[in-house]
Formats: structure tokens, C-alpha cells, sequence
């Protein structure tokens, strides 16, 4: 199918796409749900078979499947929202975490003995909480994007939360 044919196909269920964003929760505001939409309209487009059925239905079911598993990938992980970052005396805005290293600092030092007696894992994580935000957070959205960070990059969930109980007992 020519690019002309398939921005053609687009137009013609653009407003069954967007609505079923609607419907899912998310609206045309989330990106990640109108990104999901696109990728199922996509697919419906390379799988249709004009011989089947129609093409708004074939897109109907393949956008509203992609939004569900979404929503089973959201839920899977709503769990790891429950994590908890203990309070530290760490300004949002202030140093980065090489200045809070640095030698003759007593939080420095408190922090360095403490890295080398976590996992590495654990280290890990504590460092990510360290570095600023370009703007200023608050810990539960600093925790979720670490969270999601992690997942990404293949951790299973059972490893994030043993990694985030050992720095919250570490710190207790």
C-alpha cells in the first residue's frame, strides 16, 4: 500500500482512533495512549484483508486490544507504586551528587560508607535518587520514573522491590 493510500486509510478511522483514547481513559493528552492507538491502527493496517470484513472494524478491534494490553502492562506494574523512598536531608534542587561526595562533607561520608555496604543494585538505585531533576520534583514522581527506569531496562519486579527494601532497611 502506497503512503498516499494509507494516509487515506488513516483519515478515514482518525476519529474512531481518537475516540477509543477517549474511552480508554486516557484522551488525546497522553502520549503513551495515543502512541499505543497509532501502533494498533498500524497493525490493523498491515494485517487487513479487504475480503474479511471492514476496514473501521478490523481497526476497531486491533486499536481497542493494543489500549487493553496498555492497560495490563499499567496494572502489572501499579503494583511497584507502593515503593517508598525514605526521607533524607537532600534538597531537591541543591548539589548533585558529587558534591554531596565530597571529602569533609559528614553527609558525604555517611553516604559513601553506606554505598559500600549495599548491593550493588542497591547503590545503584540510591544514585539515581541522588542526581537533580531539571525541575524540582516530588519523591513519589522521582520514584516512579527510577521504577519504570529500572523495569525498562529488564529488571523483574521482584528485584526492584528487594532493591528498594534494602536501602529503606539500610536507612531505617
Amino acid at each position: 500500500m502506497n503512503e498516499e493510500a494509507k494516509a487515506l486509510a488513516y483519515e478515514s478511522v482518525k476519529g474512531l482512533v481518537y475516540e477509543l483514547c477517549h474511552r480508554f481513559g486516557g484522551g488525546t493528552r497522553d502520549e503513551d495512549v495515543v502512541a499505543e492507538a497509532h501502533l494498533g491502527f498500524a497493525k490493523a493496517l498491515a494485517t487487513h484483508e479487504a475480503g474479511k470484513g471492514a476496514l473501521t472494524t478490523h481497526v476497531y478491534w486491533k486499536v481497542r486490544g493494543q489500549l487493553s494490553d496498555l492497560r495490563r502492562r499499567w496494572h502489572s506494574r501499579q503494583q511497584y507504586r507502593e515503593i517508598k523512598f525514605c526521607d533524607m536531608d537532600v534538597p531537591a534542587d541543591g548539589p548533585g551528587a558529587e558534591a554531596l561526595f565530597a571529602q569533609g562533607s559528614s553527609f558525604g561520608e555517611r553516604l559513601r560508607q553506606l554505598l559500600s555496604e549495599l548491593s550493588e543494585d542497591a547503590a545503584l538505585v540510591l544514585e539515581l535518587a541522588l542526581v537533580p531533576s531539571p525541575a524540582k520534583e516530588d519523591p513519589a514522581a522521582k520514584r516512579d520514573g527510577i521504577v519504570r527506569f529500572l523495569l525498562d531496562l529488564g529488571w523483574a519486579g521482584k528485584r526492584v522491590l528487594e532493591t528498594f527494601e534494602e536501602i529503606a532497611e539500610a536507612l531505617g
